[in-house]
């Protein structure tokens, strides 16, 4: 399974890229990362938010690709779950880690 996400916008505008693969991630982190995914239906999401973005807001492009299925879409603040923002940001903290890791 693999997960890439981007967060744009904030107060400050930021781009924050994101990917995780689980065939490079340890058993247990593979496991909760599936387990992030079904919490937060990541293949039943709408292709578009369904609530329009706030000023300051954060915006994610995400799209997660496993056994074959592909599903990308684009969500913000107001229209992501918890279960979503929780899984946004276990990537990104997993994708710095990896960064660090390697340098």
């Amino acid at each position: 399974m693999r997960v890439l996400c981007k967060r744009t916008g904030g107060v400050a505008g930021l781009r924050v890229p994101a990917e995780v693969d689980s065939e490079q991630l340890t058993a247990a982190q593979a496991r909760e990362l599936k387990k992030l995914v079904e919490e937060a239906n990541l293949f039943d999401q709408p292709a578009k938010p369904r609530s329009k973005a706030m000023p300051d807001q954060f915006q994610y492009e995400i799209t997660v690709e496993d056994e074959g299925k592909t599903h990308s879409f684009m969500t913000n603040d107001a229209a992501a779950s918890d279960e979503l923002l929780g899984l946004v940001d276990w990537v990104i903290a997993a994708t710095r880690k990896q960064k660090q890791g390697k340098g």
